[in-house]
């Protein structure tokens, strides 16, 4: 009796689909990964005991405004006026509707620049504003403290 010869199947793994998987889980991470935003200038912040988590919220857009000692003055690590930045701020505040101001002024910053600074963000209609500071307990970590 003569049988034949079987060939085993020809068994291979598609790639499309794994390439297609690996893509999407690339695009996924990039688009849900929030990223630390250092500070663009050199800021010795002041130190509170009361600072809450109000600088990690996730589901808000930040404006930063940076006030340095020497009262220069950035808005998202750019350069601005006093003059130009109430502009600034309600353009961004009219983009989205949960854009909170958070003002991060160094500790040698004059205390009229600061309320300069308060009075402009006051006025571009920003519901939520935040101080930051250094928490006294663990000094390196900034946190923010809400302003009334």
């Amino acid at each position: 009796m003569q049988f034949r010869e079987r060939t085993p199947p020809n068994v291979s793994i598609e790639m499309s689909p794994l390439i297609d998987v690996v893509f999407l889980l690339l695009i996924f991470f990039a688009a849900t990964t929030t990223f630390l935003q250092g500070s663009s200038l050199e800021l010795d912040l002041p130190e509170s005991s009361t600072a809450d988590e109000a600088l990690r919220s996730g589901g808000e857009r930040l404006q930063v405004i940076e006030l340095g000692a020497d009262g220069s003055i950035r808005l998202n690590e750019r350069p601005v006026t006093i003059d130009s930045l109430l502009e600034h701020l309600r353009l961004a505040l009219d983009e989205r509707e949960d854009t909170r101001v958070v003002l991060r002024a160094d500790r040698q910053a004059r205390h009229g620049r600061v309320v300069a600074v308060l009075d402009v963000v006051r006025k571009s209609g920003a519901r939520g504003l935040s101080v930051a500071t250094l928490q006294k307990d663990s000094p390196g970590s900034a946190e923010g403290a809400e302003a009334p």
